[in-house]
């Protein structure tokens, strides 16, 4: 594997791949200049699979490799303010605007961070109209911008920059304009707005406003075709199958060349057991689009199930030697060897599928044939869990460790990463279910010896030492996983705790008033409240404690409002 392989991988949005081969070359000792670009592209892929402290991590050894390269610091500030890390994302973001002025992403990048954390609204709307002006189709810097100017009191301006996004395409903008009272005007408000109302599970306005987006028009015959294909997949997807078929026949007499409307027509033919059409329609998709991997990997999974395994290998077998980058191609594959006894084979391309970031391939190879590999383990681990059974749970946890530990070839990959998380996982479950507590701990600090930046781990291992009353121990622990996060809640809680136990108020109620802000489900609220008025109650601010016990009511927590009558009963206030 060398670079063209990352960068392919990179390209086409392969996480797990992008991360592995990279780190395989930097692993070689053949990255020569491209060290930092390699530590950049891992940083982003992790920033894409949301492991935002591995993202930081990566971001710092790009910038170590290349303090002059402007990739490193972006990467690096964008993660750091996915983590509330404000401060130091501000600092590299900037960063990386000096050393790379020219790059709309940089700029976009800063004034979120100025509009969103730092509260710099005049640094942020300039960041974001440069943004704008070095690429004009940017629709977030046009969101964030029109959010900027609402903030200020500037609302003609925000609506306007609301329109150019939702034009764009941004769903977001168009629910601002709904929001603040501004009519919908153009097709392509119609179709971001409908987007939004999809989002928010209302099919049916959805589709009423894709029709009504179709029956004004758009200006291109691009863009008409595309949002009638738009509607149809909706329309597919609600089970209007009359209404779906002529949306698609409609798009095909308006462009018979359209190798994604005949592709998207044969799908929906499939699901709706129509196999001559849909085999029809695919064959036709891949005459006129031969590159496309999506055309045969459909007409494979279709022969898959409907009996002709053996002519679907005659399809996908080329379209891998051609491609051998598609998870679909894969997928299909595995569904044909599967249905023809070709177990050993068809387990490796779901394993394959898997990798290449297939979201139901292993789950299915699972349901085919048990557990075997290390994901397999995992997710058992994750179901048990799920189903209250902790000691099954990390029985499971325990053989993932062990599997995806043998796996493993260098720090950082797939295997490596998820070593480290049953390790955890293995040490949740031995303390909640009364295991063995060195054990727990053991695990719990191996994990972390792997992923020092693991802020889950953190807390666990605070929780564990918090159940032996050895707390100094735990608020080190809760400590570390705020730095690690600042803009996640638990820590904080956690903290707090300690503190109310050592009679600490102040600083329990500063801890639990920052799980308030940060907690969005409304029953951790509750509780966060219900502790917070502990120690306001503890302090001597009754009013306070008064005020947090009506909210914990508010919020789910029954014991609220018997405590808050307690108190007015306690201290005569009504």
């Amino acid at each position: 594997m060398g670079m063209q392989e990352v960068i392919q991988g990179r390209d086409r949005g392969l996480l797990d791949y992008t991360i592995d081969n990279a780190l395989e070359v930097i692993e070689s000792g053949d990255a020569g200049k491209d060290l930092s670009l390699l530590y950049s592209i891992i940083s982003d892929a992790m920033f894409r699979k949301a492991q935002y402290t591995d993202a930081v991590f990566y971001g710092e050894r790009s910038v170590e490799a290349d303090p002059d390269d402007p990739a490193g610091y972006a990467d690096l500030g964008w993660a750091e303010y996915w983590l509330g890390r404000n401060g130091d994302a501000g600092v590299h973001l900037q960063k990386a605007v000096e050393l790379g002025p020219e790059v709309a992403e940089y700029r976009y990048r800063l004034g979120s961070v100025y509009n969103n954390a730092l509260g710099k609204l005049t640094e942020a709307e300039a960041e974001f109209t440069r943004a704008i002006e070095l690429d004009p189709g940017n629709q977030l810097a046009y969101q964030q911008r029109g959010i900027c100017r609402y903030n200020q009191g500037r609302y003609d301006l925000a609506e306007a920059d609301y329109r150019k996004a939702a034009e764009l395409g941004d769903s977001y903008s168009a629910y601002c304009l709904v929001s603040n009272g501004s009519p919908i005007e153009s097709a392509g408000e119609k179709l971001a707005l409908s987007r939004d109302h999809w989002a928010q599970n209302d099919s049916q306005t959805a589709v009423d406003f894709m029709q009504q987006a179709l029956e004004q028009g758009f200006d291109t015959p691009e863009d008409q075709l595309l949002a009638r294909l738009e509607l149809a997949d909706k329309l597919s997807v609600m089970k209007m199958n009359e209404d779906a078929e002529h949306h698609y026949g409609k798009a095909i007499e308006s462009t018979p060349d359209s190798a994604d409307a005949y592709g998207r027509r044969g799908w929906h033919y499939y699901i709706t057991s129509q196999d001559d059409r849909s085999e029809a329609d695919l064959r036709k998709a891949m005459e006129l689009d031969p590159e496309n991997p999506v055309y045969p990997a459909r007409l494979g999974n279709l022969y898959a199930v409907n009996g002709r395994p053996r002519e679907g290998l005659d399809i996908l077998d080329p379209a891998i030697e051609k491609d051998s980058l598609s998870p679909d191609l894969f997928y299909s594959r595995a569904l044909c060897n599967k249905a023809l006894g070709n177990d050993r084979q068809a387990k490796e391309d779901f394993r394959i599928a898997d990798f290449l970031g297939h979201r139901s391939a292993a789950e299915d190879r699972r349901t085919a044939y048990g557990n075997e590999y290390p994901m397999d383990f995992f997710s058992s681990g994750i179901e048990m869990g799920e189903q209250n059974n902790p000691s099954g749970a990390l029985e499971q946890f325990r053989k993932a460790a062990e599997l995806f530990g043998e796996r493993s070839r260098f720090r950082g990959d797939r295997d490596w990463r998820y070593t480290s998380k049953s390790l955890h996982n293995l040490g949740y479950y031995l303390h909640m279910s009364g295991g063995d507590l060195d054990e727990a701990r053991s695990v719990i600090r191996e994990s972390l010896k792997m992923d020092p930046g693991y802020k889950d781990a953190w807390i666990t291992l605070g929780n564990l030492h918090n159940s032996i009353n050895d707390n100094d121990t735990a608020l080190e622990c809760y400590t570390r996983a705020i730095e690690l996060q600042p803009n996640d809640g638990r820590g904080y809680y956690s903290r707090g705790r300690i503190h109310m136990a050592r009679e600490d108020w102040d600083n329990g109620a500063a801890d639990f008033s920052s799980a308030i802000n940060l907690y969005r489900r409304q029953d951790w609220r509750g509780d966060a409240y219900y502790n917070r008025a502990r120690c306001h109650e503890g302090a001597g601010r009754i009013e306070e404690a008064i005020a947090d016990y009506n909210e914990a009511f508010n919020h789910g927590i029954q014991q609220g409002i018997f405590e808050s009558c307690r108190l007015k009963d306690a201290y005569g206030l009504d």
